[in-house]
């Protein structure tokens, strides 16, 4: 069974999306326009996996299982977000990069080449992920977040906290007083961003 279809609204020759099915994971009801497909080949019609706001899926992308990928965004060339992974913001994913798992990619975020980001990965703000090894999750730890330090943009992302490293060890120091797990891996941390 079809959980959309392809409209006759077209932008850069990518055709708009309508829901066929309520997609309930996504809020998503019957009718309802979606985001902007090359073809059929980039959107699985399995699962909840859904396209939606300006965000645009096109060359051999593939977009499958309960990932969805709204807002601004552009996957593209060979890219895969698949799983229960988020792509928002102005995010670009493409070359051969693949976003998976509970991972999610939002803001500026590029990520490209041959990079993962899987897991429970958070990559935000104007990070640049090109090699699985341009980013680090840590966790889960302490009250069951995980971090992710990006460093291209020396950011840290734990639970709702998104700040530099810097303003990470401030409120590390000032939070936990020279204990705990947060504290332990600030080391970790600054030695990675180093490398």
């Amino acid at each position: 069974m079809k959980k959309y279809k392809l409209t006759d609204n077209k932008i850069n020759g990518l055709s708009q999306i309508r829901a066929l099915i309520d997609i309930t994971e996504h809020g998503i009801k019957i009718g309802d326009l979606g985001g902007f497909i090359e073809s059929e080949s980039n959107l699985s019609h399995d699962g909840s996996a859904w396209v939606s706001g300006n965000a645009k899926v096109y060359d051999n992308a593939w977009v499958s299982d309960n990932a969805s990928v709204f807002g601004d965004t552009w996957v593209h060339d060979n890219a895969l977000v698949s799983g229960n992974a988020k792509v928002s913001g102005n995010a670009k994913v493409y070359g051969n990069a693949w976003v998976y798992g509970n991972a999610k990619v939002y803001g500026n975020a590029w990520v490209y080449n041959n990079a993962r980001v899987h897991g429970d990965a958070t990559v935000c703000g104007n990070a640049i992920i090109k090699q699985t090894k341009d980013y680090m999750t840590i966790g889960p730890i302490g009250d069951n977040r995980h971090i992710t330090i990006t460093k291209s943009n020396k950011m840290v992302h734990a639970g709702c906290f998104n700040k530099s490293f810097e303003e990470f060890k401030e409120a590390v120091d000032k939070k936990y007083k020279g204990e705990g797990d947060y504290y332990y891996f600030e080391s970790a941390i600054e030695k990675y961003l180093e490398v």
